[in-house]
């Protein structure tokens, strides 16, 4: 693992973290920084996970060809976080640039659980290997 890579989780967790705050302000706005934020968690594990099994990855936003070959690897991935990876990189984008809101509430809800949960769990996996 690269040492700049060990870093990522715990950045993810705190773009999780925002996502959380973001998501509970009434100004639609800031759905889309939550939306953001949740981009930012999904590439950051992704990233980590492509450095712990020896996947080079460039620092783009367009994670889908990297979940690809962790699932090659058997590195486990959320359904979610795999139907949604072509997304990714568009809301990265397009979340910092305009203030009507992207996608729904509930949408974000089920992506910041999900994400919170894959961190947590690579997380787990980190402690029993150390």
């Amino acid at each position: 693992m690269r040492g700049s890579d060990r870093g990522l989780l715990i950045v993810a967790k705190a773009n999780i973290s925002v996502a959380k705050r973001d998501i509970r302000e009434q100004d639609e706005v800031y759905v889309n920084f939550a939306l953001f934020n949740i981009t930012q968690a999904v590439e950051k594990t992704i990233k980590y996970l492509c450095s712990c099994n020896g996947i080079d990855y460039d620092y783009g936003h367009y994670v889908y060809p990297l979940i690809d070959k962790l699932l090659q690897k058997n590195v486990k991935v959320p359904q979610l976080v795999q139907d949604s990876a072509e997304d990714y990189g568009k809301w990265a984008t397009k979340s910092r640039y305009t203030a009507s809101q992207l996608v729904q509430r509930s949408y974000i809800d089920r992506h910041i659980e999900c994400v919170s949960a894959w961190i947590d769990d690579v997380e787990r996996q980190l402690l029993t290997i150390m």
